[in-house]
């Protein structure tokens, strides 16, 4: 008997423990010229990937993409983190951040714009070698974001016919090899593949939409 409840205990312990696990997602906070990222690693890091339409003066008005992508760490080990802005927050922007420690992540357009995710599809692809080491996006330019956690954060930007296009003349996709990556902040030189657990999120400026997947998943 003793040892039933002994086992009933432990289960319960960790089904909680798997509760808990699970709704530690993180979460946006979206202030005037701020955006708080809430919900992750206690004395962790963030990897934050973003890509607005800024208002600009010009007659006629043309909006200025600007992109984040960069690493913000818990200083004070809150769970809390903090892009600050110079300008306001834009009205059309899509914003995600990865807690670099377990791989959750959350995905939104500025308060009040819905951004559009891209229709699902294989992103990650083997190249003739049988490595898991290219991209296939269905757009003509993206910004993307590779987080391994535990291990670093990764970031390129490519377009149709510029320089890490592999794509055959006549394709309306991208195709990009992994190499093309740069590190962000103190991480190492980029992974010569992908491998499962990896979060890859990928924005596409021009239709302002997104898409966030975890590799082998």
């Amino acid at each position: 008997m003793i040892g039933r409840l002994l086992v009933a205990f432990l289960v319960l312990m960790l089904s909680g423990s798997s509760l808990l696990a699970a709704a530690s997602v993180p979460t946006f906070q979206f202030s005037a010229r701020s955006v708080t990222v809430s919900g992750v690693t206690n004395g962790g890091s963030v990897a934050f990937f973003a890509v607005a339409k800024e208002p600009t003066l010009s007659v006629p008005p043309i909006p200025l993409k600007t992109t984040h992508t960069l690493i913000l760490h818990d200083e004070d080990g809150d769970g809390d983190v903090v892009l600050e802005r110079e300008l306001v927050v834009p009205v059309i922007g899509i914003w995600i951040a990865v807690d670099m420690t377990t791989g959750q992540w959350i995905a939104s357009g500025s308060p009040g714009f819905v951004a559009e995710v891209i229709p699902a599809g294989e992103l990650a692809k083997k190249d003739n070698a049988g490595q898991l080491r290219k991209l296939d996006l269905e757009s003509s330019e993206a910004d993307v974001l590779l987080v391994r956690p535990g291990a670093g954060a990764w970031s390129l930007f490519a377009a149709r016919t510029g320089r890490l296009d592999e794509s055959a003349k006549g394709d309306r996709s991208l195709r990009v090899d992994i190499a093309g990556m740069r590190a962000l902040g103190s991480s190492a030189a980029g992974p010569p593949a992908f491998r499962k657990g990896d979060i890859i999120a990928v924005i596409d400026a021009r239709a302002m939409r997104y898409r966030v997947v975890e590799v082998g998943q």
